[in-house]
């Protein structure tokens, strides 16, 4: 199974219906093609580098539109928290040795006490030119699987950067999707941080299966009760 089957899957929803739902925030709802064409500039930007790219941004938009234009650049990325402490950002730019970072304002402020002495670009994800979107650039593109990088949570000891590759998100959403009957129009919540690989479940299962992403409000994921109502 192909590391792309994940964009070409996506790409076919996008064309199908630009304007339906794609990813819904309690202050933002994006449709296919907004996601698309955000995804779409950050390629581009992208795409001249090399080396892994670090995504620190708060809201979970920016941080899809930037892992979807990593993979389709051939580019590896690693999503993270922006709310982790202080020391963390510095092992993870000494381990990662990051040659771009996608920010928003928020992963900015918090990445900014550690750059010293690393030499990394930063892209803002929200001035980003929004790049013209065509399907088939998506469909299969001659890319290598770079794949993601996440870190564990260093409970043990100092943080370490696990690497993973796309074909084996791929197989296993393939298996989800069949398991669980996950088809268009497929509402699928969001309350894990980009900083756990489960983000990656949570938000490429129902985008490439034509469903919607709802994430709920940043910070402490609602429980018991609260996560009821919001459901």
């Amino acid at each position: 199974m192909s590391h792309t089957t994940i964009l070409r899957r996506w790409a076919d929803h996008v064309e199908k219906d630009p304007e339906a739902l794609a990813i819904a925030t309690p202050g933002r709802h994006s449709t296919r093609r907004e996601l698309a064409r955000h995804a779409a500039g950050l390629r581009q930007r992208l795409a001249d580098g090399a080396g892994p790219v670090l995504i620190a941004c708060a809201e979970p938009v920016p941080v899809v539109a930037a892992l979807l234009g990593c993979a389709a650049a051939g580019r590896t990325f690693a999503p993270v928290d922006t709310r982790q402490p202080a020391a963390r950002w510095t092992a993870l730019l000494e381990d990662l040795a990051p040659a771009d970072a996608v920010v928003d304002d928020t992963g900015r402020a918090a990445l900014a006490p550690a750059l010293a002495g690393h030499a990394v670009r930063l892209v803002d994800a929200g001035q980003a030119e929004r790049g013209d979107w065509h399907a088939d650039d998506w469909r299969d593109p001659e890319v290598p699987d770079a794949g993601y990088v996440y870190f564990t949570s260093g409970t043990t000891g100092r943080p370490k950067g696990i690497r993973g590759s796309l074909a084996a998100v791929e197989h296993f959403l393939d298996w989800e999707s069949g398991e669980f009957g996950i088809a268009e129009g497929t509402r699928v919540s969001l309350l894990t941080s980009p900083g756990f690989d489960a983000f990656l479940r949570d938000t490429l299962l129902p985008l490439r299966a034509g469903g919607s992403v709802h994430a709920a409000a940043p910070g402490t994921p609602p429980v018991a009760a609260g996560l009821a109502d919001w459901l």
